[in-house]
């Protein structure tokens, strides 16, 4: 029996170290015994068509075109992504995770070369619909490629309410799916650790959290540590190094998980998330989430998985209430614990797995 043709169209991991990309990954693994498995994507590292990874993927690299007119870039990088991997690699199944131009040749490559196309969302505003729908040509393909996808994945109900108000189609809901670690975890009883993680960039708003650490200068017994890829804040690095902040730059998934281990908090000061693959791996490992502006479907407050601030003022004393309170800190982190192993973990994939296989008409559109 001759196997499917599976083409990701996603970062891929060990060379982008984020959680969409971490996700692909994992599923990718489980997928590679009824599929030959490739990745397109866009990135510097390997410019070998063909290349096969130390895993057994083929990679096909996109080299980015650096050029300051949009058209120009999505013409050339599509052209790229359509001889290098769809033509080169023919799929007959297309996971595409995230939202940006590339989607559109993705789409039209389905519809006639009938590909199955799974389109997985990572974020909220991917699913905002303009108030001017006529005159926002991204909207409009962007609702195309929605009706050629055999299925829509979501992270929440939030995003499964977003995409049938705003394109009238149904999703399916499978919450991101994390390795589940063993439960015994060492934290300090004389320091606690508060993290940070996410790659630097507006959205994730790292000066708000650096903003937080001047205004808790005066607590004691208290270790801050940031964690992300951070080129492009030379200024916001020397403030927060001035201010006692360990600035650990981008690190390695498996790092990233250790020092959660060891940790009591994780603060997200994000204006915006899907469902942040960090919440996840933190939960599993018994520490609590604070967040300033994110609760995906309400969950943190609802489960009692940390404490959802709202506002810059409230983070600064919902932070100093847990790591006043040991007990509760420690209530909180084995709820969070039970929660992330019954609904996160890698068996989430084998729900994707069935919509890969299943060979008839897409079952979610809305008639």
């Amino acid at each position: 029996m001759n196997k499917e043709r599976l083409l990701f169209i996603t970062g891929y991991f060990p060379f982008a170290q984020g959680g969409a990309e971490l996700q692909a990954y994992y599923l990718a693994q489980k997928c590679r015994d009824f599929a030959k498995v490739a990745f397109i994507y866009r990135n510097h590292a390997i410019k070998k068509k063909g290349k096969v990874a130390d895993d057994g993927f083929l990679l096909y690299p996109i080299n980015p075109v650096k050029v300051f007119l949009l058209r120009r870039t999505f013409f050339f990088e599509g052209a790229q992504l359509w001889k290098r991997g769809l033509m080169k690699f023919r799929p007959t199944i297309i996971y595409y995770r995230g939202m940006n131009a590339y989607l559109y040749f993705v789409a039209v490559h389905a519809k006639y070369y009938k590909s199955k196309l799974i389109i997985h969302i990572a974020s909220d505003p991917d699913l905002l619909r303009p108030a001017r729908v006529k005159k926002s040509p991204g909207y409009l393909l962007k609702r195309f490629c929605f009706n050629i996808a055999h299925a829509i994945i979501v992270q929440t109900e939030y995003q499964a309410h977003l995409l049938e108000k705003n394109f009238n189609r149904r999703a399916m809901v499978i919450p991101n799916g994390h390795p589940i670690p063993p439960g015994c975890f060492k934290k300090s009883n004389k320091e606690i650790s508060i993290l940070w993680i996410a790659n630097w960039k507006p959205i994730k708003r790292p000066e708000m959290f650096v903003k937080l650490v001047e205004q808790m200068s005066n607590v004691e017994n208290v270790r801050f540590i940031m964690v992300g890829r951070n080129e492009g804040y030379p200024n916001l690095i020397d403030r927060a190094l001035r201010n006692g902040i360990e600035v650990m730059g981008e690190i390695s998934n498996g790092r990233v998980n250790d020092l959660l281990a060891k940790s009591h908090l994780l603060v997200n000061t994000s204006r915006h998330e899907g469902f942040s693959n960090t919440f996840v791996q933190a939960w599993m490992r018994k520490v609590p989430v604070v967040s300033l502006s994110v609760d995906p479907d309400g969950i943190i407050e609802k489960r009692g998985l940390g404490l959802y601030s709202g506002s810059f003022t409230q983070l600064i004393k919902d932070i100093k209430s847990l790591i006043s309170d040991s007990h509760r800190l420690q209530q909180i982190g084995e709820n969070a614990r039970k929660y992330a192993t019954q609904y996160h973990s890698i068996d989430n994939f084998n729900r994707i797995r069935r919509i890969m296989n299943d060979s008839g008409a897409p079952r979610d559109r809305n008639t």
